[in-house]
């Protein structure tokens, strides 16, 4: 791809985990390109992070394609999917961490479905428990839920 003469459709700035972030979003229209009938732009997301603390400096490049047309996917909207993407991978590997999804071994009928809407239902119980992490809910779950069993579902 001729990345090199893309526009680049934004840049944004933003602070926050220690870290200071500029993320750099260039598209290529393939609207009619062949072999892709559904393709309509190619999108580069290239992001710096220096760490504030120690003034350490990194990127990395993220590549994606969309059906979304120039109009409807703007630098911002972009970059909202993109860190969007991300939220999703974050709450996968908090269920895979945690509660061992991938390990799972169900693989009948809707049984690995309904495992994996128990376990997001377990994770909005655990996070309203008012501990710091999952494992510390988990923890305190398996100490004190024999005492008081309905406080792991929120009741008096």
């Amino acid at each position: 791809m001729p990345w090199v003469q893309a526009p680049t459709l934004g840049t944004t700035r933003a602070r926050g985990h220690g870290r200071a972030e500029t993320r750099t979003v260039k598209v290529i229209d393939l609207a009619g390109a062949t072999g892709f009938p559904h393709v309509v732009q190619a999108v580069r997301v290239r992001r710096y992070v220096r760490e504030l603390r120690t003034g350490e400096v990194s990127w990395t490049v993220a590549y994606a394609v969309t059906s979304l047309e120039v109009g409807q996917a703007d630098a911002a909207r972009i970059g909202a999917l993109v860190r969007g993407h991300w939220n999703i991978e974050a709450w996968h590997h908090v269920k895979d961490v945690s509660l061992g999804e991938d390990a799972c071994k169900v693989r009948c009928g809707h049984g690995l479905d309904n495992l994996a809407a128990l376990r997001a239902l377990a994770l909005v119980f655990l996070g309203r428990l008012g501990q710091d992490t999952v494992p510390d809910a988990i923890r305190w779950v398996s100490y004190e839920a024999f005492t008081r069993p309905l406080d792991v579902i929120g009741l008096p």
